[in-house]
């Protein structure tokens, strides 16, 4: 549990149509713990806000934001074998790939799905159930769609990242599986939108 915080008085006052932010005492030392990374004369009390905005457009962090298709049929799910990835090798894996710069979710995830299955998903048969939080190297958004209606057969796309695509029960799934996938599946059978993954083993 953290610690409560307090947080300085301040007063709004409107020059010039710019807003500055003064503060009226001293920040508390746990203020300035939870901000220590912010320029020391952002901080400084009676002084206006250095705020920059192109400044905090490039420091700000920013996470990769991966999507992922479960493409059910009955109770089973399409798995593909990675290969020459650089990542969980050998390893089953859902279809999946990174978002593209001026693209929605949505969007996304079909583009994924006729890239590398050979798929046609509408908008309307693809489902949202999942986002997690996970780490693996860093930390990464990863989004779950869910999909029972497509057209067309999937089919390996990629062979050169994928050595094989199979059908699994989601009740009885591969050893060799990627681990934040198997647990993003666990938590799809559970029936839960969100979680968070690897960040104990992280801290």
């Amino acid at each position: 549990m953290q610690p409560s915080v307090s947080f300085p008085l301040i007063s709004r006052q409107a020059q010039d149509f710019r807003v500055r932010l003064v503060c009226r005492k001293p920040y508390p030392p746990a203020y300035l713990a939870l901000n220590k990374a912010r320029p020391a004369e952002r901080l400084t009390p009676g002084k206006t806000s250095g705020y920059n905005s192109k400044t905090m457009a490039t420091d700000r962090y920013r996470s990769i934001v991966d999507l992922h298709i479960i493409l059910m049929k009955e109770d089973a799910v399409l798995l593909g074998k990675r290969q020459n990835t650089g990542f969980q090798d050998g390893s089953f894996h859902l279809p999946a790939g990174h978002l593209e710069k001026d693209e929605t979710l949505i969007s996304g995830a079909i583009r994924e799905a006729a890239e590398e299955l050979g798929v046609i998903i509408a908008a309307k048969n693809l489902h949202f159930v999942l986002l997690l939080h996970q780490f693996s190297g860093e930390g990464r958004i990863a989004v779950f769609f869910e999909a029972t209606e497509w057209q067309g057969e999937p089919c390996n796309l990629e062979p050169d990242k994928c050595s094989a695509l199979e059908w699994y029960s989601v009740a009885d799934l591969p050893d060799n599986m990627v681990p934040y996938a198997r647990a993003a599946l666990e938590q799809y059978r559970s029936g839960h939108f969100f979680a968070t993954f690897g960040w104990d083993s992280h801290s």
